[in-house]
């Protein structure tokens, strides 16, 4: 028989001391990971979004609001309005503006906006904003996450298929499965060298569209601005695909609207909008609008405000709201003295102006009523959204519910 072996004094220390190191050991890489500066409060049961308005209301009323200073537009996430300020995102019910689940990280937001029914928060980390989150707008339940290298002024731009980062130097593109579909320009990190057309040039305005990212670009080769079209899913994440990319004949140029057929983009020296194939890049049309760089400097940063219907974009020139044909993207009509492009409510454009919402036909443009709403000192450019029957407005660093 075997006599089991016995453990000295100095067995038992060592023991202890491991024991010990394990625990410290544990507590340091708790206290460093992501999960101990995260809170998550999802919500116990799912939101639902309120029932779409079947007609206007007589009068607009505020509902509620809250600060928001993480959104450049009111979020809407699923059935849920997200807020966003310090490291917080939360999500309301629109009717009410009661938090319905929050999630909050001890990191920096640098964006947020919304895709594919979640919220997609972007916080900062070191000289990135490279930690992305997608949260779902029913539950707040974390959808998914991922890193990438955008910029610090970074704006969320999105087709409904996929989700651009914009920057000056870098843009990625990502998909609802958070896999990364494409990088252009400047890539801070080179896996496959020589793979990007051009890595030394500025992008001054961007668009999403129809699985295509358009750019101005601003390079020291060319004389004038350049502006390219890519796919945003190529075959390789690291090989851009170009449509076309071509100079034009002025510097300054913004985009403004991109569908299946049809780029359109404004030029200074005279204001105009010229509309361009999207297959061979030709130049199709030309119109004079009034407008300045100033104007549009007011309105958006890089990607330009614009609002969807069945018949036109509706673009905020950062003066007035141009109405631009879905079939050729030619300005239809032009609401003047404006301070947003608007959200279509029950069937009509509703378009922010001092004092309230002008009610204009989406088709013809007839202003067929106003709605007043007291906005207080708020003087500023007013983004729109709607999520059921409830108008959201973002004024500056707030968002407010109106019904």
């Amino acid at each position: 028989m075997v006599r089991p072996e016995r453990r000295t004094r100095g067995d038992i220390i060592v023991a202890s001391l491991l024991m010990v190191g394990v625990l410290v050991l544990g507590a340091v890489l708790w206290r460093t990971s992501d999960l101990a500066g995260t809170t998550a409060e999802p919500s116990v049961l799912p939101l639902v979004a309120p029932e779409p308005a079947v007609a206007l209301p007589a009068g607009l009323q505020e509902l509620w609001r809250a600060d928001s200073p993480a959104t450049g537009s009111p979020v809407v996430a699923g059935p849920a309005v997200a807020t966003a300020s310090g490291g917080e995102v939360v999500g309301r019910d629109a009717l009410t503006g009661e938090p319905r689940w929050r999630y909050a990280r001890d990191l920096e937001l640098c964006a947020v906006s919304a895709a594919w029914e979640r919220a997609i928060a972007v916080y900062r980390r070191g000289d990135f904003c490279s930690e992305v989150t997608t949260l779902d707008g029913a539950t707040g339940d974390r959808a998914g996450q991922r890193h990438g290298d955008s910029e610090p002024d970074t704006e969320l731009v999105t087709d409904g298929r996929y989700v651009a980062t914009t920057g000056e130097r870098f843009v990625e593109v990502f998909g609802s499965n958070m896999v990364m579909t494409l990088e252009y320009g400047d890539v801070p990190a080179v896996v496959n060298p020589n793979r990007q057309p051009r890595s030394d040039c500025r992008y001054r305005s961007t668009l999403l569209a129809e699985g295509r990212l358009a750019l101005i670009e601003r390079c020291p080769t060319d004389v004038t601005d350049r502006v390219t079209l890519l796919a945003a899913k190529p075959d390789d994440s690291d090989r851009p695909e170009e449509t076309y990319s071509q100079t034009l004949d002025d510097v300054g140029a913004r985009l403004v609207a991109l569908t299946s057929d049809h780029l359109a983009l404004w030029l200074p020296d005279p204001s105009r909008v010229v509309v361009y194939d999207t297959e061979r890049g030709g130049r199709l049309a030309e119109y004079p609008v009034d407008t300045t760089a100033e104007d549009l400097d007011r309105a958006s940063a890089q990607v330009p405000e614009t609002t969807t219907s069945p018949s036109h974009v509706y673009w905020y020139t950062g003066r007035s709201t141009v109405a631009l044909s879905l079939t050729d993207l030619s300005p239809s009509w032009t609401i003047p003295d404006t301070l947003g492009s608007g959200s279509v409510l029950a069937g009509r454009l509703l378009v922010p102006e001092a004092g309230g919402h002008a009610v204009v036909d989406t088709v013809t443009g007839e202003r067929v009523g106003t709605l007043p709403v007291d906005r207080g000192g708020h003087a500023g450019p007013v983004r729109t959204a709607v999520l059921g029957s409830v108008l959201l407005e973002q004024r500056a660093d707030e968002v407010v519910a109106l019904g």
